[in-house]
Formats: C-alpha cells, sequence, structure tokens
C-alpha cells in the first residue's frame, strides 16, 4: 500500500512537470527488474520475518513501551533532520532556505525509503531542480557527496565503538583494524578523485559508439561535473559537512537506542553504535527492499547476536524501531510537501552550487 501511495505520489507530483522524458523513462522502465528483485527480496524478508516472530508476544511487549523513551527517539530523529538542512546548507552553499531545505530532505528519505530498488534517489535531484533551481547534475552531485559523508560518518562512529565494546566472535583490535583500512581507502578514494573520474571518462569516451553513445556522452558530462564541483570546494567546507554528518548520525544511533530503552532493555549507547551499525550499512547497498524491511532486520539481528543479544530479543524491535521511522518519516514528508506547496517562489539571493561550479544548462 505504501510503494503504491508513493509511486502514485512521484509520478504526479515529482513527475508532473519537472523530469525530462529520459529520466522519467529511466525511473519507471530500466529499473523493471532491480524493482522486481527489490519486491521478491522484500516477500522473502515478510514470510521469514511472519514465520520467526512471535507476534502474539510482540504485541504484548509494545503495550509495555515506555512512553517517555519514545518521544525521547523521535525528537532524536527530528534533530537528526535539523543536522541534515545544515548539510544541506553547506555542500549547496545555500543559506536562508532551511524551511525548504527541510522539505526536500524530508520528501526525499521518505521516498527513498519507501520505494525499491534505490529508484527513490532520484527524487532529490528533481525536489532541488523544482524548489531550489538547481539542475539535474548539481543534484546529482550533491545526493553522490551526501552519501560519501554518510558512509563515513558511520565508519567513524563503528570505529569509536569497537575500542570499547566487546563482541563473541571477534577481536576488537581486528574490527578496528578493519575499520581503519575502510575509512583509509575512503579518504584515499576522494583525495584521488580527479584522477579515477579522468579515467573513467576517457574510458567512456572510447565507448562513445552504438547504444552506449548517449549513456557515455551523459555519463562524461556528470564525471566531469564532479570532478569540477570536488576541485572548487573548500577543504573547510568537507571538514564542517563531515562534522555535521557525524552529528546526524549519533542523532540516529540515539533513536535507536532510545527505542531499545522503551522496550526496557539496556544496552549501552556504544553497543548500539556497533550493532546497529551493520543495520544501517544496508541502506547503502544498490538494491533494497519495500521499506527496507527484511534486510535491515535481518542485519540488524546480526550486528546485536555479536554483542550477545538473542535474535528473539533483537529482531522484533529492530522491525519495530523500521516501522516507527517508515510512519515518522512519512509524516514528516507530509509536512514537507504542505511547506513547499504553499512557500514562495525560490529566488537565489547570495552566491550558491551553481555559482562555484560549470554551468551545466
Amino acid at each position: 500500500m505504501v510503494f503504491l501511495f508513493t509511486n502514485k505520489f512521484i509520478q504526479n507530483y515529482i513527475f508532473r512537470t519537472e523530469l525530462s522524458k529520459l529520466m522519467k523513462s529511466a525511473f519507471l522502465k530500466s529499473n523493471f527488474f532491480k524493482a522486481l528483485a527489490s519486491i521478491l527480496l522484500t516477500a522473502l524478508s515478510l514470510f521469514f520475518i511472519i514465520k520467526y516472530i512471535d507476534f502474539n508476544l510482540f504485541l504484548s511487549n509494545l503495550k509495555k513501551i515506555d512512553p517517555l523513551y519514545l518521544v525521547l527517539g523521535s525528537f532524536s530523529l527530528l534533530v537528526s533532520y535539523y543536522f541534515r538542512v545544515l548539510r544541506y546548507e553547506e555542500i549547496l552553499n545555500l543559506k536562508g532556505n532551511k524551511a525548504k531545505l527541510f522539505s526536500v530532505s524530508a520528501i526525499h528519505y521518505f521516498v527513498n525509503k519507501a520505494l525499491p530498488a534505490k529508484t527513490g534517489e532520484l527524487s532529490l535531484p528533481i525536489l532541488l531542480k523544482k524548489h531550489l533551481d538547481f539542475n539535474y547534475k548539481e543534484g546529482i552531485t550533491a545526493l553522490l557527496f551526501v552519501r560519501v559523508l554518510d558512509f563515513f560518518a558511520m565508519l567513524l562512529l563503528l570505529l569509536l565503538a569497537s575500542f570499547y565494546v566487546e563482541t563473541l566472535y571477534f577481536n576488537k583490535l581486528w574490527i578496528s583494524i578493519s575499520t581503519v583500512v575502510a575509512l583509509l581507502t575512503l579518504l584515499l578514494s576522494w583525495i584521488f578523485l580527479d584522477k579515477v573520474f579522468t579515467f573513467l571518462v576517457q574510458y567512456l569516451e572510447k565507448l562513445n559508439q552504438g547504444r552506449l553513445q548517449k549513456l557515455s556522452k551523459k555519463l562524461s558530462e556528470l564525471f566531469i561535473f564532479i570532478k569540477s564541483y570536488k576541485s572548487k570546494t573548500k577543504h573547510s567546507t568537507a571538514l564542517k559537512a563531515l562534522l555535521i554528518s557525524v552529528l546526524n548520525w549519533v542523532a540516529i544511533y540515539f533513536y535507536y537506542y532510545f527505542i531499545i530503552k522503551s522496550f526496557h532493555f539496556s544496552q549501552s549507547y556504544l553497543e548500539t553504535v556497533f550493532a546497529s551499525s551493520i543495520s544501517n550499512f544496508t541502506f547503502m547497498l544498490p538494491i533494497n527492499a519495500v521499506g527496507n524491511i527484511g534486510p535491515f532486520e535481518g542485519a540488524w539481528a546480526i550486528g546485536f547476536h555479536l554483542i550477545g543479544v538473542d535474535k528473539d530479543i533483537s529482531v522484533p524491535i529492530g522491525l519495530f524501531s523500521n516501522i516507527y521511522a517508515t510512519l515518522y518519516t512519512a509524516v514528516l514528508a507530509l509536512i514537507g510537501f504542505i511547506i513547499l506547496k504553499y512557500a514562495a517562489p525560490f529566488q537565489h539571493n547570495n552566491t550558491t552550487l551553481k555559482d562555484e561550479t560549470i554551468k551545466t544548462h
């Protein structure tokens, strides 16, 4: 039901006048098999959830939830959205538009969570173009930058937690070393991004023939734009955006922490960070289930099992946290939709991303 409503919303609202025929076709047709795989993954995941969760016990535990911790968890999620707005202000160099940035972020997050196969990611560049006058290349660049920052922030917090958390199967030193290697790999990829994109552009130019001609040309233009954006981004801006990303994830992990506390369990905050990190990395997968239901709970169970929590305890809590966050996000997206519907037309009053990078219109 959520998938059908969201798909209808995207076609009637986001795609109505703003999406080109090429992008609309890609959204509706080229991702068919990925979407089908995601829906099948969701169905399979739901089968195992229904089979292995005692829903009578689950419903009984819901009645015992501490409302105070539920309120604190809701507040933590709201705080995470505030940090997302601050991050977009830094990345887009756009000040004084917090209401619109909040609305764009809320709608994008809900659509991306509700739709399968990562098709919801397209909503960010579309919304940025429609309501804040950024073209698609600028929007896609911002999206890629945000995803890199999220990955880096999660690794940093996982590294911090790994120093203090004891696991059943792995020595925390090896976990720390593995996390450091991943961080260094990501950092080197950013530092040498220019060379990577130069190689990719040259490779794509060789493919500039036949059916691949149009695709390779578009990708080459996008890579050149991203390379230009990276070269013109100040180190202080990138570091500030990274710090905000870390604070964003600190708030999200507090949400998980308070949800666990609301079920009257006593995992520490750092244990929550360590265990739930695995489930959050599932959001980075190229194919996700509808609402990420199933993969999230499976990874959640694995993470908490590593610190000694039985799956019969962790899976129901993970399922509740996922469903509650989705419903909460849906409410915020609705508020964002109302704000955007009645907001005044946007006008650039200061230097923005489009003034700091090459023109792409």
